[in-house]
C-alpha cells in the first residue's frame, strides 16, 4: 500500500505481525517497541529515492541493491521469473501458478502515482 509520505510498503508472512510491522513503520516506531523480534513477518519499503529496505526480524533493515526483489512464499519463483525479465506483475502471476501458498489477486504500486 502507498503511505501518505509517498514511500510503498509490502509485508509477508503472519498477518497480524504484518500489520503491527506495517503500523510501527507507518508512526516511525523507535527500536524499543519492535513488533516483530521473533521474524514472523517481513516487510519491504520502497522510498521516493528508490532505495529498497528490508526488514526481517529487527529494526534494522537490510539496504537491497539487487535490481529485484520479492518477498512472501512464492519470493524465489517471482525473483527467478524477473531475472528472466518478466515484471513484477508477471513474476508474482508466476509465483502463483507455482506456489500454492501464493494468492492471486495483483496490485501494482508506483512512485509515480
Amino acid at each position: 500500500r502507498k503511505l501518505r509520505n509517498g514511500e510503498i510498503i509490502g509485508s509477508a508472512g503472519d498477518s497480524a505481525t504484518a500489520w503491527r510491522l506495517e503500523k510501527w513503520y507507518e508512526r516511525m516506531g523507535d527500536e524499543k517497541d519492535f513488533p516483530d523480534p521473533d521474524g514472523k513477518a517481513k516487510m519491504l519499503v520502497l522510498q521516493k529515492d528508490g532505495r529498497v529496505l528490508l526488514f526481517d526480524g529487527g529494526p534494522f533493515p537490510d539496504i537491497m541493491e539487487s535490481d529485484y526483489t520479492a518477498v512472501g512464499s512464492g519470493q524465489d519463483f517471482a525473483v527467478g521469473a524477473m531475472a528472466f525479465g518478466a515484471s513484477p506483475r508477471q513474476a508474482v502471476e508466476i509465483a502463483c501458478v507455482h506456489n500454492t501458498y501464493c494468492g492471486l489477486g495483483v496490485d501494482v504500486l508506483s512512485l509515480d502515482d
